[in-house]
C-alpha cells in the first residue's frame, strides 16, 4: 500500500502510528474541539495570534480557515494572489522555497511544510 497521509484517533492511542511522545492539548470549548493557539509564525516572525487565539480542530476539511486578518497575513507572507474563482493561489514551483507555517499550541511548535498547506 503506497498511500500516505495522516491519522487522527479520538479516544485511543495506537503507538504504531508515531514515534516519540504524544502532546496533550486541553480543549477550551468541548462542543467544537476548540483549542487555544499560542501563535502562528513563519520564518520566526509571528504572523497571526500574537496574543493567542482560539482555533477549532476540524479533520473534516482540507482547508485552513480562520479570522480574516490571520488568513490574510499568511496569504500575504507566501505571496498568494486571488484567481478568477476567488481562490488564493501560488505557483506550485514556489512550494519548495516557501517556509513552514508553525502553529504553537500549548507551548509546543508544530511546523507544517508548504507541501501540506499548498494544494497542487
Amino acid at each position: 500500500d503506497d498511500e500516505s497521509g495522516s491519522v487522527v484517533m479520538f479516544g485511543g492511542i495506537d503507538s504504531s502510528y508515531y514515534t516519540g511522545s504524544l502532546n496533550w492539548v486541553p480543549v477550551s470549548y468541548e462542543g467544537y474541539w476548540q483549542i487555544t493557539l499560542d501563535s502562528i509564525t513563519m520564518d520566526g516572525e509571528t504572523i497571526a495570534c500574537a496574543d493567542s487565539c482560539q482555533a477549532i480542530v476540524d479533520t473534516g476539511t482540507s482547508l485552513l480557515a480562520g479570522p480574516t486578518s490571520a488568513i490574510s497575513n499568511i496569504q500575504s507572507y507566501i505571496g498568494a494572489s486571488e484567481n478568477s474563482d476567488g481562490e488564493m493561489i501560488v505557483s506550485c514551483s514556489s512550494m519548495y522555497s516557501l517556509p513552514n507555517i508553525v502553529f504553537t499550541i500549548n507551548g509546543v511548535q508544530y511546523p507544517v511544510p508548504a507541501s501540506a498547506y499548498i494544494l497542487e
